[in-house]
């Protein structure tokens, strides 16, 4: 019974978030890149085809629009995957089921990461270490807020986890069961997002670090690692290959290899014999062709958006400032207090806190800044930080517990539903100075606007809406367009994201009292103009 109390109560947790995420799935319009990310899903299900945007790999598409494909929607053939997403989403007149049929998809891998989380605390801090780690990382408004969302983010945070795990468990007892799960694990994540490359390289290589460190002068089964290594990378290998469909690609026409031809100069033996290898089908050369344009994304950089800048090459110090805002900090301080405290325990206990440090440090150089979604698989390992963190704090006075777990409860309700929008204390009343983009502003309040505006009894609405929805299938139907630069009366609706990132175009607002819709938009009354009595 003292086995199963801490178990049930891990489950009974993830069904809380499960049932809380249930609550916003109709709340919120489709964000900026849902529309694309499901028209992949649908294709591949639909068609066993993957050809509108290999830039992201399937698994997490495909389970984005599982729900949908379930109930009887199937690809209808756009050539634009933002608009082929929208009429997924549009069809029938059943916006909201749909919005909730395709995000409850994405549910499992709340519950995936949540219960690997409890697995590998429990391993590490026993049973009720790994129920407060599930329960830590249930409640965290990052978390929630991308398991709300058809989008890949929170695929990866799953998956890498369990790949991260399922190797410290090959590390500790090497076998070829587990060498083969630690390989399709790994595969899951690579078929989420290509960042698990980078992430899983950096994160296993911190925890095998970690592991020959502390483990000097032990008897290790070397012999046995060639053999193991190879049931890995064909357990790799053919999950992988099984996420595309057993496929036969060339990646001649991806960007990445017209890059590499590009940089090659013409008429040399070495541009020919490499146009001969990319036009040769490869299995899974779709993975190549994706790993090639998110490469080529990487090297060109993306606009982001920190402290009133505009930069394309991001900023060092940019992701540790996304942890610091978007972070609760009764979650934030006890995760740093665990992390010193694992690191100075044995080679198990180190290892997710090695893997979390690790993974901030590949981030900083990065190009791409585009919020805390980059960076979310880091939270499972610092929720085991943090549970070791308040274990340790129980052991010395149990009432001292009570003020973190407090200040954290009262967190994640002030956050709900607006998990994504959410910032900690230390961002202020205007988190928009800080950070706009997926961490405040996705396009996640059009559904908002239209009620507020049937509330108000508006027949018109001039919209500078930053999203790929569409404000009259959305049921706008009054709303008009706003252009950058140009004035309105009546009813005006601003997305914050443009409001931030184009303040020059919007100066005549300044001044005019405006009302909040969600988190992303304000709403302004402008009287029409009227002409004066003669």
């Amino acid at each position: 019974m003292s086995r199963w109390a801490p178990r049930c109560l891990a489950a009974i947790l993830l069904l809380i978030g499960v049932a809380r995420l249930s609550t916003t799935w109709q709340v919120f319009s489709q964000t900026h890149d849902e529309p694309a990310h499901l028209a992949c899903g649908m294709e591949w299900l639909s068609r066993h085809a993957y050809n509108y945007e290999p830039q992201h790999p399937p698994l997490t598409r495909v389970i984005g629009a599982l729900g949908l494909w379930m109930s009887g929607a199937r690809t209808i053939g756009m050539a634009d995957m933002y608009d082929e997403g929208n009429a997924l989403f549009y069809a029938n007149g059943r916006l909201e089921q749909n919005l909730a049929a395709a995000r409850a998809g994405i549910a499992l891998f709340y519950v995936l990461a949540g219960w690997t989380v409890y697995l590998w605390g429990r391993w590490l801090l026993g049973e009720w270490g790994g129920t407060a780690a599930t329960g830590l990382l249930s409640v965290l408004p990052p978390i929630l807020g991308h398991s709300g969302l058809v989008t890949t983010d929170m695929g990866l945070a799953a998956t890498l986890t369990l790949a991260l795990y399922a190797w410290c468990r090959f590390l500790d007892e090497p076998g070829r069961v587990r060498a083969a799960l630690a390989g399709a694990a790994l595969a899951l994540a690579v078929l989420s997002k290509f960042t698990s490359l980078l992430f899983f390289t950096a994160g296993a290589g911190a925890v095998c670090l970690v592991f020959l460190l502390r483990m000097r002068g032990a008897q290790l089964p070397w012999k046995r690692f060639p053999a193991l290594l190879a049931i890995f990378l064909a357990a790799l290998i053919v999950t992988i290959w099984a996420g595309y469909l057993f496929a036969f690609d060339t990646v001649h026409e991806a960007n990445g290899a017209k890059t590499l031809l590009a940089r090659i100069g013409s008429g040399t033996p070495w541009r020919d014999t490499a146009q001969q290898l990319l036009r040769m089908p490869l299995p899974a050369g779709k993975l190549l062709w994706g790993i090639g344009s998110a490469f080529l994304h990487v090297k060109i950089g993306h606009g982001s958006f920190l402290f009133g800048e505009i930069r394309y090459t991001g900023w060092w110090y940019f992701f540790p400032v996304v942890l610091a805002v978007k972070t609760p900090l009764p979650f934030l301080l006890p995760a740093l207090g665990g992390i010193v405290l694992l690191l100075r325990g044995r080679w198990p206990a180190a290892a997710p806190a090695a893997a979390a440090v690790a993974i901030l440090l590949v981030c900083l150089p990065s190009t791409i800044n585009l919020g805390v979604r980059h960076i979310l698989p880091i939270y499972p390992l610092l929720a085991i930080a943090a549970a070791a963190a308040l274990a340790a704090l129980w052991r010395w006075r149990r009432a001292a517990v009570a003020l973190p777990l407090a200040w954290l409860a009262v967190n994640t309700i002030q956050a709900h539903p607006d998990h994504l929008a959410w910032f900690n204390e230390l961002a202020g009343a205007h988190p928009e100075r800080i950070l706009v983009e997926s961490d405040l502003d996705w396009g996640q309040d059009l559904t908002r606007l239209r009620e507020t505006l049937r509330a108000k009894g508006a027949s018109s609405v001039a919209l500078a809406y930053f999203g790929q929805a569409d404000p009259v299938r959305h049921g706008i139907a009054g709303a008009r367009n706003l252009e950058r630069g140009r004035t309105a009366t009546g009813w005006v609706a601003v997305s914050l994201h443009e409001l931030v990132l184009n303040p020059s175009s919007y100066t005549w607002l300044q001044g005019v009292s405006s009302e909040p819709v969600g988190r992303s938009i304000l709403l302004y009354y402008l009287p029409p103009l009227t002409n004066p009595v003669p």
